[in-house]
Formats: structure tokens, sequence, C-alpha cells
């Protein structure tokens, strides 16, 4: 039996290595010069592969993730990547798990010397345009006009996120009857045309978000905030992005806490006590050497201390968009689980054909958890196949 991999990235690659390990014969497709090219940019170039608090409840159809996981969990991974001569160290992120080189190369490297050294055959610079089956036998047709014969196929492509995300997964899919669930960016930057986007761009803050829809608070996520010309980034901005996914409404902001350590109540007592200190000072001078200067003229120099609390810890912003697929680290949507079997990961509509990774309906928070169920459903395959 010959098994074709559509996509060299993390869950193609754990995916190969595995397979080839318990005897069977696969073959990579991978439409770049090179494998693991996303993989490379991950972690800000040190690769977050994991987190060691992995939970279902990080995700998205979280009792399906679930059942990956008591197949093919953290430890598995962990042993996975000693397998291949990885070490990995925590790092003082709450619980993440990086390569002890914190080289995101080295991990991609490792990978690709182990494809190397099981003999595994991959093409590279070779697009799978549509796969088709025909009896018991799958014919894959590339750009190139060459034609496969396989008797079994992963589809590990990716998503439409990031610079190199590519949408001819769901198209192949969607061919061979599948559903796919509305995709959007996740994990990505917001757009916001609101003018203090651009006077406080550059600056990067500890804050408390809060997301509102139709007015209303519906989500909080408290992390680093950076301020841009085009709207909000940092790491609590594209957490909240991952909930736009639930609302249709235009009407969408986020409200930012500069002083999210203090309440209303303990800001206001703050300042009054800081008043009474600098006494020559006005209302709006008592924030010098509190917050960046340029906060300071988000209030007036007429605004009582209570005016001013209120303000600093309710600056909000218009949501008008995202920066869309280039720019999201994630996508959410995808194959609809509900075609695919939890234990095999094989669908349920064409026998032999199997997808993992980014490609699936899942997606999770910052902090490795999306490359873990690659790690983990890529694992699960190779077992199945």
């Amino acid at each position: 039996m010959k098994t074709a991999i559509i996509g060299a990235g993390a869950s193609g690659l754990i995916c190969a290595i595995i397979a080839s390990r318990l005897g069977k014969n696969v073959v990579l497709f991978e439409r770049q010069d090179s494998c693991a090219k996303k993989l490379n940019t991950t972690g800000n170039g040190r690769c977050n592969l994991t987190n060691e608090k992995i939970e279902s409840h990080q995700y998205n159809n979280k009792e399906f993730v679930k059942k990956i996981f008591d197949i093919f969990g953290l430890d598995d991974t962990i042993k996975f990547f000693k397998s291949i001569g990885l070490e990995l160290i925590l790092d003082k992120k709450p619980h993440r798990l990086y390569p002890k080189t914190l080289q995101a190369k080295t991990v991609s490297k490792l990978l690709s010397l182990e494809i190397k050294n099981l003999n595994i055959q991959l093409n590279y610079n070779t697009t799978i345009t549509n796969i088709t089956k025909e009896k018991n036998m799958f014919l894959l047709e590339t750009s190139n006009n060459i034609l496969y014969n396989f008797d079994k196929v992963v589809l590990s492509t990716g998503s439409m996120a990031h610079k190199l995300g590519a949408t001819i997964g769901y198209e192949i899919a969607s061919k061979l009857s599948h559903n796919i669930i509305n995709t959007k960016a996740s994990l990505v930057p917001l757009l916001s045309n609101n003018p203090l986007c651009v006077m406080l761009s550059g600056i990067k803050i500890d804050t408390k978000t809060t997301m509102l829809i139709d007015d209303k608070p519906k989500h909080i996520v408290c992390g680093d905030l950076l301020f841009t010309n085009y709207g909000l980034s940092g790491l609590a901005i594209l957490e909240q992005s991952r909930f736009l996914r639930q609302y249709n409404t235009q009407d969408i902001s986020i409200v930012v806490d500069i002083f999210h350590e203090f309440s209303e109540y303990e800001l206001i007592n703050y300042l009054k006590h800081r008043a009474k200190i600098f006494q020559n000072k006005t209302n709006k001078e008592l924030l010098l050497g509190l917050v960046h200067e340029k906060f300071i003229s988000i209030v007036s120099h007429n605004d009582n201390l209570s005016t001013i609390a209120k303000k600093l810890k309710n600056i909000e912003f218009k949501i008008i968009g995202t920066r869309g697929f280039k720019y999201g680290e994630v996508c959410s949507g995808g194959v609809d689980i509900k075609e695919i079997d939890t234990n095999t990961l094989q669908s349920k509509k064409v026998k032999n054909l199997y997808f993992c990774g980014e490609l699936l309906d899942i997606d999770a928070n910052c902090g490795g958890f999306n490359l873990q169920f690659a790690w983990s459903s890529g694992a699960i395959v190779a077992q199945s196949l």
C-alpha cells in the first residue's frame, strides 16, 4: 500500500516520519522549495512547539480534541522530539515549550534530517491541483501535468492563514464531498479607524482588554497590546480575535484598560494621593511618571480625577475588521470534523482519505496549542494508515 502525504508542514512531517518507522510506504508532496517554512516563523523564530498545560478547553470542538490527545498527547510529543535529537526547554511565559536552541530552524532541520535518514521521498515545488478516486485508487494531478496513483492519501496542506497559506486543501476536500466550515483568520491583528491608533503607534503595554458586542461586554483578555498605525495587535488582541467567528454584527469594539492593576475607585484614590504630594501640579501633570506621555493627551486639563481615571480605564477602539489571512497565525473553520473519524482521522465519506493539522476545523489560543494539535493529529494518521 502506497500513501501520498500532501503538505510537508508540521503535521505532514510527523505523519511521514512515524508512518515510515511503522513500515508504511509514504511519499511527501510540498508546493514550496523546502519543508516546514511556516514552522520556521512560529514563536518569533523560536518555535513554540507545545505547552506544558495542554488542555482541550483551549480549543474549539474540545470534545473532538480531547479524544485526539488521549491517543497521542504531550508526553508522546516530547518523546517523539527526543527520538529525532531535539531537547526542549520550558520558557518563562506560562508553560510554553521551545527547542533548547531557541531556534525554529533547529526543529525543521531535525525533521528534514529524519525524513532523509528514513529515505522518504519528498517532492518539492509540486502542487497537487486535483485528486479523484477511481475504484480503490486515488489519482493525483499536479500543476506540472504529472499524474500519480496512490492507495491512500493524507491531506496535510495547512490552512489559508499566514503569508504561506493556501486554499488548495479546502478545494480538494470540497471536491471529494466534504463540508468546509466557514473559514476566518484567527490570532490576527485587528483594524480600527480610531485616530488614537496612529498617535499611540509603536507603544506596547500590558493591559486588560474587553470586547464589546453591540455595546455589551463579552470577552476579557489580559496581556500584551501593541498599538499600530492600522489598529491593535499583541497577544491580548490576537486572542480576542478568536471570538469574532461567533458574531455576525458589525458593532464590535475593544475597550483598553491601561491601569488594570487598579479598580476605578483605587485609581481615583491613588491619583488623589499624588495630588496631595504634588500640590503644584495640574491633574494632567500628575500622570507624568505613571504612563507613557502619549496617553496623557487622552485627558484634558479640565478633567477631574474621577474623569481621568474613567478615561484611562476605558479607552474604546471601534473594530472595523482584521488584517486577514496573510497576517493571521491560524485559521478558524475548515474541514467539518463531523465527517472525520476521531480515532483514525480517516474520512467517513471517502475510504483511505485522511486529514490532519490546520486543514481541520480546529483552532486554539496562542501558546503552542495549535502546533500540538498538528503533532497529535499527524501522528494519529500515521498510526492509522
